[in-house]
């Protein structure tokens, strides 16, 4: 996932992705991201063309993996939407196999 808020532009990992929103790994100090900051998501689900989205930064955290901090989507197309929905589902069934 690519994000961009004031001045910064990186590539993250996601933690978890739902169709309100994405957790992302934050392995370094990110400036630019306090909570409530706009921010622009590229997005990238495993096999599937890029998409774009914007969010608002929602809360921040940290756990022993990395410190992270969660995304509120406030503006994604519904196809997009449909996607994500698509993929969590997909993981779900692959998971309870």
């Amino acid at each position: 996932m690519h994000l961009v808020s004031r001045g910064s532009i990186d590539i993250l990992r996601a933690r978890d992705i739902s169709t309100g929103g994405v957790g992302v790994r934050v392995p370094h100090a990110f400036c630019g991201c306090d909570v409530e900051s706009d921010v622009e998501l590229v997005i990238t689900l495993p096999g599937e063309r890029p998409f774009s989205a914007r969010g608002r930064v929602r809360h921040r955290g940290a756990s022993d993996a990395a410190p992270f901090f969660g995304v509120e989507f406030t503006e994604i197309d519904a196809a997009h939407r449909d996607r994500i929905r698509h993929y969590v589902e997909r993981r779900l069934r692959i998971g309870s196999a």
